[in-house]
Protein backbone atom coordinates (compact mmCIF):
# COMPACT_ATOMS: atom_id res chain seq x y z
CA UNK A 1 0.00 0.00 0.00
CA UNK A 2 1.35 3.42 -0.95
CA UNK A 3 1.86 5.70 2.05
CA UNK A 4 0.02 9.03 2.07
CA UNK A 5 1.28 12.59 1.88
CA UNK A 6 0.56 14.16 5.27
CA UNK A 7 -0.10 17.87 5.69
CA UNK A 8 -0.57 19.80 8.91
CA UNK A 9 -2.88 22.82 9.02
CA UNK A 10 -4.31 25.16 11.62
CA UNK A 11 -6.49 27.20 9.29
CA UNK A 12 -3.98 29.99 8.73
CA UNK A 13 -3.24 31.35 5.26
CA UNK A 14 0.26 29.91 5.40
CA UNK A 15 -1.15 26.50 6.32
CA UNK A 16 -3.64 26.75 3.46
CA UNK A 17 -0.71 27.19 1.09
CA UNK A 18 0.83 24.03 2.57
CA UNK A 19 -2.41 22.12 1.97
CA UNK A 20 -2.49 23.21 -1.68
CA UNK A 21 1.17 22.29 -2.14
CA UNK A 22 0.62 18.87 -0.54
CA UNK A 23 -2.43 18.13 -2.69
CA UNK A 24 -0.52 18.97 -5.86
CA UNK A 25 2.46 16.87 -4.79
CA UNK A 26 0.25 13.93 -3.82
CA UNK A 27 -1.26 14.03 -7.29
CA UNK A 28 2.20 13.88 -8.81
CA UNK A 29 3.12 10.94 -6.61
CA UNK A 30 -0.22 9.21 -7.22
CA UNK A 31 -0.72 9.06 -3.47
CA UNK A 32 -3.66 9.77 -1.18
CA UNK A 33 -3.52 13.09 0.67
CA UNK A 34 -4.01 12.91 4.45
CA UNK A 35 -4.33 15.85 6.76
CA UNK A 36 -3.75 16.27 10.49
CA UNK A 37 -5.27 19.54 11.62
CA UNK A 38 -4.70 21.75 14.60
CA UNK A 39 -7.26 24.26 15.88
CA UNK A 40 -9.29 25.93 13.14
CA UNK A 41 -11.01 24.77 9.95
CA UNK A 42 -9.88 21.57 8.32
CA UNK A 43 -9.81 20.79 4.62
CA UNK A 44 -10.37 17.08 4.43
CA UNK A 45 -9.97 14.45 7.07
CA UNK A 46 -9.13 14.74 10.75
CA UNK A 47 -8.92 17.07 13.73
CA UNK A 48 -5.98 16.29 16.00
CA UNK A 49 -6.33 16.96 19.73
CA UNK A 50 -3.16 17.68 21.69
CA UNK A 51 0.22 19.14 20.85
CA UNK A 52 0.38 19.64 17.09
CA UNK A 53 4.06 18.79 16.80
CA UNK A 54 3.67 15.54 18.77
CA UNK A 55 0.71 14.38 16.69
CA UNK A 56 2.37 15.24 13.41
CA UNK A 57 5.66 13.55 14.28
CA UNK A 58 3.79 10.41 15.33
CA UNK A 59 1.84 10.41 12.06
CA UNK A 60 5.04 10.58 10.00
CA UNK A 61 5.74 6.96 10.91
CA UNK A 62 3.13 6.03 8.30
CA UNK A 63 3.61 8.77 5.70
CA UNK A 64 5.86 9.15 2.68
CA UNK A 65 6.05 12.92 3.07
CA UNK A 66 5.05 15.58 5.60
CA UNK A 67 4.17 19.10 4.46
CA UNK A 68 3.90 22.09 6.82
CA UNK A 69 3.84 25.85 6.50
CA UNK A 70 6.76 27.85 7.79
CA UNK A 71 4.58 29.15 10.63
CA UNK A 72 0.92 29.10 11.67
CA UNK A 73 -1.59 30.90 13.85
CA UNK A 74 0.72 30.73 16.83
CA UNK A 75 3.55 32.45 15.00
CA UNK A 76 4.57 36.08 14.91
CA UNK A 77 5.23 38.05 11.77
CA UNK A 78 8.84 38.64 12.71
CA UNK A 79 9.59 34.91 13.09
CA UNK A 80 10.95 33.05 10.09
CA UNK A 81 10.07 29.53 11.23
CA UNK A 82 7.33 28.58 13.65
CA UNK A 83 7.92 26.34 16.68
CA UNK A 84 5.69 23.53 15.38
CA UNK A 85 7.34 23.53 11.95
CA UNK A 86 10.79 23.60 13.51
CA UNK A 87 9.95 20.69 15.80
CA UNK A 88 8.44 18.42 13.17
CA UNK A 89 11.24 19.06 10.68
CA UNK A 90 13.73 18.06 13.36
CA UNK A 91 11.96 14.90 14.53
CA UNK A 92 9.87 13.64 11.59
CA UNK A 93 10.42 10.05 10.49
CA UNK A 94 9.90 10.87 6.82
CA UNK A 95 11.04 13.61 4.41
CA UNK A 96 9.50 17.00 5.23
CA UNK A 97 8.62 20.01 3.11
CA UNK A 98 8.36 23.46 4.67
CA UNK A 99 6.23 25.60 2.36
CA UNK A 100 7.35 29.20 2.17
CA UNK A 101 7.92 31.86 -0.46
CA UNK A 102 6.78 31.18 -4.00
CA UNK A 103 7.15 28.21 -6.33
CA UNK A 104 8.15 29.21 -9.85
CA UNK A 105 6.40 27.04 -12.43
CA UNK A 106 9.42 26.80 -14.72
CA UNK A 107 12.16 27.02 -12.10
CA UNK A 108 14.59 24.17 -11.39
CA UNK A 109 14.80 21.89 -8.38
CA UNK A 110 17.85 23.07 -6.42
CA UNK A 111 19.91 20.62 -4.38
CA UNK A 112 22.93 21.08 -2.14
CA UNK A 113 25.89 18.76 -2.77
CA UNK A 114 28.16 17.80 0.13
CA UNK A 115 31.24 15.64 0.36
CA UNK A 116 31.35 12.30 -1.45
CA UNK A 117 28.43 10.07 -0.51
CA UNK A 118 26.84 12.31 2.11
CA UNK A 119 24.41 14.08 -0.18
CA UNK A 120 23.32 11.23 -2.44
CA UNK A 121 19.85 10.69 -0.88
CA UNK A 122 19.13 14.43 -1.23
CA UNK A 123 20.38 14.40 -4.84
CA UNK A 124 18.24 11.37 -5.66
CA UNK A 125 15.22 13.11 -4.14
CA UNK A 126 15.94 16.24 -6.20
CA UNK A 127 16.14 14.27 -9.44
CA UNK A 128 12.90 12.45 -8.61
CA UNK A 129 11.14 15.74 -7.81
CA UNK A 130 12.39 17.36 -11.01
CA UNK A 131 11.17 14.41 -13.06
CA UNK A 132 7.70 14.60 -11.48
CA UNK A 133 7.39 18.31 -12.23
CA UNK A 134 9.10 18.23 -15.61
CA UNK A 135 11.91 20.68 -14.88
CA UNK A 136 15.70 20.46 -14.58
CA UNK A 137 18.00 20.15 -11.58
CA UNK A 138 20.44 22.79 -10.35
CA UNK A 139 23.13 21.14 -8.20
CA UNK A 140 25.02 23.55 -5.92
CA UNK A 141 28.34 22.80 -4.22
CA UNK A 142 29.96 25.40 -1.99
CA UNK A 143 33.46 24.66 -0.75
CA UNK A 144 35.93 26.18 1.69
CA UNK A 145 38.58 23.46 1.90
CA UNK A 146 42.14 24.54 2.73
CA UNK A 147 44.97 24.51 0.22
CA UNK A 148 45.83 26.22 -3.08
CA UNK A 149 42.84 27.58 -4.98
CA UNK A 150 43.44 25.47 -8.10
CA UNK A 151 43.51 22.27 -6.06
CA UNK A 152 40.37 23.24 -4.15
CA UNK A 153 38.53 23.97 -7.40
CA UNK A 154 39.60 20.65 -8.88
CA UNK A 155 38.50 18.76 -5.78
CA UNK A 156 35.14 20.55 -5.75
CA UNK A 157 34.61 19.78 -9.42
CA UNK A 158 35.41 16.11 -8.83
CA UNK A 159 32.91 15.93 -5.95
CA UNK A 160 30.17 17.53 -8.04
CA UNK A 161 30.82 15.32 -11.08
CA UNK A 162 30.91 12.15 -9.04
CA UNK A 163 27.78 12.85 -7.01
CA UNK A 164 25.67 13.98 -9.96
CA UNK A 165 26.78 11.05 -12.13
CA UNK A 166 25.39 8.57 -9.59
CA UNK A 167 21.91 10.10 -9.84
CA UNK A 168 22.15 10.36 -13.62
CA UNK A 169 22.28 6.57 -13.79
CA UNK A 170 18.67 6.42 -12.56
CA UNK A 171 17.51 9.58 -14.35
CA UNK A 172 19.45 9.62 -17.64
CA UNK A 173 17.03 12.02 -19.37
CA UNK A 174 17.05 14.64 -16.61
CA UNK A 175 18.63 17.99 -17.48
CA UNK A 176 21.22 19.09 -14.91
CA UNK A 177 23.13 22.32 -14.35
CA UNK A 178 25.92 22.56 -11.80
CA UNK A 179 27.20 25.51 -9.80
CA UNK A 180 30.45 25.66 -7.82
CA UNK A 181 31.11 28.52 -5.40
CA UNK A 182 33.63 29.53 -2.75
CA UNK A 183 31.00 31.02 -0.47
CA UNK A 184 28.94 29.43 2.30
CA UNK A 185 26.40 26.77 1.30
CA UNK A 186 23.64 28.73 3.04
CA UNK A 187 24.30 31.81 0.92
CA UNK A 188 24.40 29.81 -2.29
CA UNK A 189 21.28 27.78 -1.60
CA UNK A 190 19.21 30.76 -0.46
CA UNK A 191 20.31 32.73 -3.51
CA UNK A 192 19.51 29.81 -5.80
CA UNK A 193 16.06 29.45 -4.20
CA UNK A 194 14.94 32.62 -5.97
CA UNK A 195 13.07 31.33 -8.99
CA UNK A 196 13.26 27.66 -7.92
CA UNK A 197 10.54 25.02 -7.60
CA UNK A 198 11.96 23.70 -4.34
CA UNK A 199 15.31 23.47 -2.57
CA UNK A 200 16.33 20.00 -1.41
CA UNK A 201 18.64 19.61 1.58
CA UNK A 202 19.60 16.68 3.75
CA UNK A 203 19.01 16.26 7.44
CA UNK A 204 22.52 17.56 8.11
CA UNK A 205 24.69 20.07 6.28
CA UNK A 206 23.62 21.18 2.79
CA UNK A 207 22.91 17.72 1.51
CA UNK A 208 24.02 15.04 3.94
CA UNK A 209 22.49 13.25 6.90
CA UNK A 210 22.55 13.09 10.67
CA UNK A 211 20.97 10.35 12.76
CA UNK A 212 19.15 12.89 14.92
CA UNK A 213 17.90 16.38 14.21
CA UNK A 214 18.97 18.49 11.26
CA UNK A 215 22.11 20.46 10.55
CA UNK A 216 22.56 24.21 10.88
CA UNK A 217 22.75 24.70 7.13
CA UNK A 218 19.37 23.07 6.56
CA UNK A 219 17.79 25.06 9.41
CA UNK A 220 19.09 28.36 8.05
CA UNK A 221 18.01 27.57 4.50
CA UNK A 222 14.50 26.75 5.75
CA UNK A 223 14.37 30.10 7.54
CA UNK A 224 15.51 32.21 4.61
CA UNK A 225 14.66 30.40 1.35
CA UNK A 226 12.41 32.08 -1.20
CA UNK A 227 10.62 28.83 -2.08
CA UNK A 228 9.54 25.57 -0.39
CA UNK A 229 12.34 23.47 1.15
CA UNK A 230 12.43 19.67 1.20
CA UNK A 231 14.47 18.10 4.00
CA UNK A 232 15.28 14.58 2.82
CA UNK A 233 15.90 11.82 5.36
Amino acid sequence: MRLPVLVGTDGSLIADAAVRWAATEAGRRVAPTAEAAGPGPTVETSLAVGAANTRLVAATQEAQLLVVGNRGLGGFGSLLLGSVSSSVVTHAACPTVVVRGETQSQGPVVVGVDEVGASRPAIEAAFAAAQRVGVGVLAVHAYRSPGPLAIREEMASDVMTGEVSVARENYPEEQVRTHLARRSPVHELVEASQGAQVVVTGASGSGGFASHGIGSTSVTVIRHAHCPVLVQR
